[in-house]
């Protein structure tokens, strides 16, 4: 019930922050709404010929926004970011308004831990099997 609640109420703010978007604003979109191996790519498409502003923030409402491209490419891959949530948004390079929709990654590195557990769990397979072809190889010598 309350995650439901949270998601309504994040649906109002995306919404709103949204209203002031122009039609003829960028479409941008990421290829991962859950960044777990490090990296995600935004890539965004509008006018050809058109140079583009990228924002990243940790707010909704873009209170602590900084520019992390700008110019004519249409797609970035960004990475070495931090556990937490990021919101972007783009516009064209040559208007002072006209955001595009917001959009929002949540970067979630897998535990240390459970790496080590990985590692070592590839270890014990890489051993087992170097000991059964030592062994078959001795038992079937020529």
């Amino acid at each position: 019930m309350k995650i439901t609640l949270l998601c309504f109420i994040y649906s109002l703010l995306v919404a709103a922050i949204n209203a002031p978007a122009l039609a003829n604003s960028p479409l941008l979109k990421t290829d991962s709404e859950l960044a777990t191996a490090g990296y995600f790519q935004l890539s965004w498409s509008g006018d050809e010929g058109r140079g583009y502003v990228l924002q990243q923030s940790g707010s909704i409402d873009f209170s602590n926004a900084l520019t992390i491209y700008q110019g004519p490419d249409t797609a970035s891959l960004i990475s070495g970011r931090a556990n937490g949530t990021y919101y972007y948004r783009i516009r064209y390079d040559d208007q002072a308004d006209g955001w595009s929709d917001v959009t929002r990654v949540e970067v979630s590195h897998h535990q240390l831990s459970r790496a080590f557990m990985f590692f070592i769990l590839g270890a014990i397979v890489f051993v087992a099997t170097l000991a059964v072809v030592v062994t078959g190889n001795r038992a079937h010598k020529y």
